[in-house]
């Protein structure tokens, strides 16, 4: 059930449906629907109308995609028109869909969908990824242009900065906001005086370390507690955390399972932890904030933000080129 955010080549992407909410006059439309063009309409199974709209599903073999769903309704009728087309789509059983967007300003508006569909409409195990083109060239190739003039087709604008307020605090993301600093006198060289510890003392921490009564909690237990301690179900974390009901269950089933980082920080953002208790769900996984990684550092700007959506937060890291968390 996770999704994604990518910037790639659409002709690169893999799915086995693609939602495109673009306008019939764009060269993304004509893209997804190929070489059908107009004619599509007529051979394709609509979805319910609205004024001004064509929404339905149909074969793409030029992307191999086993259905798409291409609607390009008015803005007032978009949010009803994107949960029709999926429903449709989950009929189908489709368990991956492609979300292409034309420009980086319709990302905060499909994010806003995507996370309101999984987390209150969708039972299925359904992997969504939200695609922006590295540019609209790459959208075409000599079979696809369909007679597209190449040098008629706008590069995609620059990524605009993340919409968040008091953008002077993430000034610190960038390496030409930190100020130039004297070289520090080299510090004084270590002495290294080998030493192998004998049997006796291997022994003794041995058995020290099996009998410690102080290991403290694990991540698993941490976790469930944590959960335990919330209103909230186990179907609601996951979602929020945007983590895959099978890695949620393998973790409950598993006391020793070793989570990724970007796994911890999902479940720090759905159960709403302070940056602290975050810090303390980090350790009991063998991690902690790092000041020289820019995911940790954006992590914790968020949680001091009060931002917790897993949507805006990997909406934030994709703008920093950062790697997503959960999915």
């Amino acid at each position: 059930m996770p999704f994604s955010i990518v910037r790639s080549s659409i002709a690169s992407a893999s799915a086995e449906a693609v939602f495109c909410p673009a306008s019939a006059r764009s060269e993304l439309h004509r893209f997804i629907l190929g070489p059908a063009g107009s004619a599509a309409g007529q051979k394709v199974r609509h979805l319910s109308g609205f004024p001004g709209s064509r929404s339905f599903i149909t074969r793409l073999d030029h992307l191999r995609c086993l259905a798409a769903c291409v609607a390009y309704p008015p803005s007032s009728a978009f949010p009803r028109s994107f949960r029709d087309a999926f429903q449709h789509l989950s009929e189908e059983e489709v368990q991956s869909i492609l979300i292409p967007l034309e420009e980086e300003s319709q990302l905060h508006p499909v994010v806003t969908l995507v996370r309101d569909f999984l987390l209150h409409e969708d039972e299925s195990d359904v992997d969504i990824t939200i695609l922006i083109p590295n540019d609209l060239h790459a959208l075409f190739s000599p079979s696809a242009a369909y007679g597209a003039r190449a040098d008629k087709i706008a590069f995609m604008p620059p990524p605009k900065a993340a919409s968040f307020e008091d953008m002077d605090a993430m000034e610190c993301f960038s390496e030409s906001a930190v100020p130039c600093a004297e070289a520090p006198a080299p510090a004084p060289m270590r002495r290294i005086h080998p030493r192998q510890a004998d049997e006796g003392e291997i022994t003794k921490l041995v058995n020290d370390l099996r009998h410690a009564s102080d290991a403290g909690e694990s991540f698993h237990d941490m976790l469930f507690r944590l959960i335990d301690e919330t209103d909230a179900t186990d179907a609601e974390i996951y979602k929020r955390a945007n983590i895959s009901r099978q890695l949620f269950s393998k973790i409950r089933s598993n006391r020793h399972y070793q989570p990724g980082k970007n796994t911890v920080f999902a479940f720090a953002l759905a159960l709403h932890l302070t940056v602290e208790e975050t810090e303390r769900l980090l350790e009991s996984a063998g991690f902690a904030f790092s000041p020289s990684s820019p995911t940790d550092r954006a992590v914790r700007m968020c949680m001091q933000k009060d931002i917790y959506d897993i949507g805006d937060v990997n909406e934030l890291l994709f703008q920093l080129d950062l790697r997503g968390l959960g999915a």
